[in-house]
């Protein structure tokens, strides 16, 4: 009896590390904690433990929403992919405590203008990478967005649709360490809009 209680527990042991495929490897001397949540078909966030985390990966799922503290034991975390999934709704607080964060995608979602809040990007003080191509925000949310945007002061990359905008906001001129800045459907901008010259637009 014994030995089918610890067998049964090696099983799940094995079941869940398969599932989550946590890979432990060596870069720059630390360790990365890798959970792929990848193409899993999840339509509600998973639940993560206390731990040392620093990439999750739950693209190509249905996720719907992203609750409020959905990482708040992950403070360790570097990276967050979010993309092709279905959100439409980011709850006040979803990334809280995220201040070690750098990488966060929102590619390819069902975001609009009622899916964020203000001050949604807040605690992300590190991020330095930014992906929210290929949402559904309107025309006058975007001016919004760009706002919210423009107070990440880390950022190097951003990818953001602008269709039908006449410009970008001028805000965007506090970023002074973008370097590459990826528009969709935006054709006419200033150069001199931007404090930073080594900028790069496409």
């Amino acid at each position: 009896m014994a030995m089918s209680k610890v067998l049964l527990a090696l099983c799940k042991c094995i079941l869940l590390v398969g599932l989550t495929k946590a890979i432990y490897s060596k870069m720059n001397e630390q360790t990365v904690n890798v959970i792929d949540y990848s193409m899993k078909n999840l339509t509600s966030m998973p639940i993560f433990q206390q731990n040392s985390t620093t990439d999750i990966n739950l693209r190509g799922n249905l996720l719907q929403v992203v609750p409020a503290l959905s990482f708040q034991q992950s403070k360790k975390l570097k990276s967050l992919d979010l993309s092709m999934n279905k959100l439409n709704l980011i709850e006040r607080g979803a990334f809280e405590g995220l201040t070690e964060l750098i990488y966060l995608s929102l590619r390819d979602n069902k975001l609009t203008s009622n899916s964020f809040h203000v001050g949604i990007f807040q605690d992300l003080i590190s991020l330095q990478d930014l992906n929210i191509h290929l949402n559904f925000f309107s025309y006058e949310y975007t001016l919004i967005l760009q706002s919210e945007i423009s107070h990440l002061e880390s950022l190097v990359r951003l990818g953001i649709d602008l269709r039908g905008q006449l410009q970008i906001n001028k805000c965007f001129c506090k970023l002074s360490q973008l370097l590459d800045l990826e528009l969709v459907g935006l054709r006419n901008y200033s150069d001199n809009l931007f404090q930073n010259s080594k900028l790069e637009v496409s």
